[in-house]
């Protein structure tokens, strides 16, 4: 059986890198005055929507699968809300990209920037809250024991 939460994080990584991408390669596409690169953005920003949808869906999923105390209920909680924010920003963008037939829009060009930016800001935020919920509070992590023995490892040497 595949465990949601280890799926979750995966999306995400799709989801960061593709519409991370699909942002910057439309600004220095817009400073460079470079065409091709708003293409690329273009494709980037179709396989962006398709991994946020994902990412928002396994989130969901995942948030009813792990256990968790009140803390951590908010923190999930905030880490949703944010990511319903990112996911009606790329769709946003998304929709707007289709209906100009993939071509960056001229006319509205800072607006879609300023939309873009702000969302990705959102967006590695709430990555930073799905780090904080894991690294931090331990959700979906098991322990796992140690003896004595194995305890006292040195990293700094080649093995």
């Amino acid at each position: 059986m595949i465990d949601i939460t280890l799926i979750h994080p995966i999306i995400n990584h799709f989801t960061i890198a593709l519409f991370s991408a699909s942002v910057v390669l439309d600004l220095v596409a817009k400073i460079s005055l470079n065409e091709r690169l708003h293409y690329v953005a273009w494709v980037n920003l179709l396989l962006a929507g398709t991994a946020t949808t994902l990412s928002v869906i396994s989130g969901l999923i995942a948030a009813n699968t792990v256990s968790h105390n009140h803390q951590v209920h908010e923190l999930i909680h905030t880490h949703q809300t944010i990511g319903y924010f990112v996911l009606a920003s790329v769709l946003l963008l998304l929709i707007w990209r289709i209906a100009l037939k993939g071509k960056y829009p001229i006319k509205a060009s800072l607006l879609y920037l300023i939309i873009g930016l702000t969302s990705l800001g959102f967006m590695l935020t709430t990555a930073y809250y799905g780090g904080e919920m894991v690294f931090k509070h331990g959700v979906a992590v098991k322990n796992i024991s140690t003896d004595k023995q194995d305890h006292n490892h040195n990293y700094d040497h080649d093995h």
